[in-house]
């Protein structure tokens, strides 16, 4: 994810990194999370915005494009906040 690329392969893999990431006792834990949703080339997509620990901000993280084959989540594309004001995102929440 943004900024680190990173390739996740299978269910058990992609669930640990999350549950990682959204665990505040975790050192991986970025702060808290909002998701707002946004569309990406027809595709559906989130914008992920983070709320830092001593901030009152959420600024935004991440847009998750997701690729949906018969129904289910094919594959997550990430792109880095710089593509917000493309899509017209906040810049904050």
């Amino acid at each position: 994810m943004p900024p680190d690329p990173l390739w996740i392969v299978g269910w058990d893999a992609f669930v640990s990194v999350l549950v990682a990431q959204f665990d505040p006792t975790s050192p991986a834990c970025f702060g808290t999370w909002r998701a707002r949703p946004a569309h990406a080339n027809g595709q559906p997509a989130i914008a992920g915005y983070v709320r830092r620990s001593g901030e009152s901000i959420y600024r935004p993280q991440v847009l998750n494009v997701f690729r949906i084959d018969e129904g289910k989540i094919a594959e997550i594309t990430a792109f880095s906040p710089e593509v917000f004001v493309s899509f017209n995102l906040p810049d904050s929440l």
